[in-house]
């Protein structure tokens, strides 16, 4: 039978958090406005990669036929691609202006001619793993999984066929440092949960959200439903995925969205009640921003407010909200600037942002994609 599950996400009332204890935010910085570029739809997940020379993709999961983009100009302009294979909700990365990844469902493809064309992959393992989260890098040499892998009622690899048991499943990773020649198996979580976004930086060293262990109600034979907390906490690997530890308990009610590292040292995550949290010391202690922007949406369960992070060099990174702005950090971390975007409007949506080096920057608004302007 197919597997129910509903992720809660567990959210504040802005007048709960405690201001007292989270660090301001600097003033507004007015000189660095991004703008609009392309439409894209509403309510559906957004996946984005920057890499150098100008060249990105922005890819829709959900919501019908899927809205798969490229663009050669660091995001002024944008160019439709055909879908691209799997079926399922698709999950995609580049590592480099022509090689790249998608991974939908329990399979996984590569391009290496900039998303024209698609080849399937031998899977990292036998065993099905539906994919939540994928992470390219090292010029598309390094690809990092993480996922659910499916048991059956014995603690054995689920079988086609089978009545799932989702009571006993694992999150792991698999990571390849050769385009998928050889891969690297690991075990985040031995009991079952979730993940929502992965990073790596270089071969070794990535960090992963995730949530808190599902708890499941059999409802038939063949069916279980459950329920759990969207990114409880972080995780952090040093060797490539062999060995994950625990990082960051994030602060309740908070739930840890995107992740992003630069190395063993920096990293960083965002969080859905608008907070920055961000080590220099590999996760010994963390800076903490609150992120006060200046639109107040709604908050119902759906709203995330800090939804994406992405460092283009271990100095510069930036952060997108829901309706709180675009916020840059030109220290690592250590202090964060709203810009002006199209972010100050409130939008159901899975907004995201990818950076490369200096100054280069996308991100995924409410309804439109939108360009940071040097």
């Amino acid at each position: 039978g197919r597997l129910a599950v509903r992720k809660a996400v567990v959210l504040a009332a802005i007048g709960a958090l405690m201001l007292g204890v989270l660090a301001p935010a600097p003033a507004a910085d007015l000189d660095a406005p991004w703008t609009a570029t392309h439409p894209v739809r509403q309510q559906t997940r957004m996946y984005l990669a920057l890499l150098e020379g100008g060249t990105g993709y922005s890819l829709q999961a959900g919501g019908g036929s899927l809205n798969f983009l490229k663009t050669a100009d660091g995001g002024i302009t944008w160019s439709p691609l055909p879908d691209p294979p799997g079926v399922g909700t698709p999950h995609m990365d580049f590592g480099s202006p022509e090689i790249g990844y998608i991974a939908a469902s329990g399979d996984v493809f590569r391009t290496e001619d900039g998303a024209q064309t698609w080849t399937k992959m031998v899977p990292p393992t036998p065993d099905f793993v539906s994919w939540e989260a994928i992470s390219a890098t090292n010029g598309g040499r390094t690809l990092a999984l993480t996922g659910t892998l499916w048991t059956d009622p014995e603690d054995e690899p689920w079988r086609s066929g089978e009545c799932h048991d989702p009571r006993n499943d694992q999150m792991v990773s698999y990571v390849t440092n050769d385009g998928g020649k050889r891969w690297i198996r690991g075990i985040i979580f031995d009991r079952p949960s979730g993940t929502f976004h992965v990073d790596f930086a270089g071969k070794r060293h990535g960090v992963v959200t995730l949530d808190k262990e599902y708890q499941y109600e059999k409802t038939d034979e063949c069916r279980f439903t459950g329920a759990s907390t969207l990114g409880e906490r972080v995780m952090v690997t040093h060797d490539a995925g062999r060995h994950w530890e625990e990082a960051l308990v994030c602060p309740e009610p908070a739930g840890c969205m995107a992740v992003s590292i630069t190395s063993a040292k920096h990293f960083a995550t965002v969080t859905s009640d608008s907070r920055v949290l961000v080590t220099f010391d590999g996760g010994k202690t963390f800076e903490t921003t609150w992120l006060d922007g200046l639109a107040e949406a709604p908050v119902r369960e759906h709203i995330r407010w800090a939804q994406g992070i992405s460092f283009g060099t271990a100095e510069v990174g930036y952060v997108s909200t829901n309706g709180r702005g675009i916020w840059r950090t030109v220290d690592g971390g250590h202090s964060w600037v709203r810009e002006v975007s199209p972010h100050e409007i409130p939008g159901y949506a899975f907004g995201t942002v990818a950076a490369s080096g200096q100054d280069d920057a996308i991100a995924g608004g409410p309804n439109v994609l939108i360009k940071r302007l040097p």
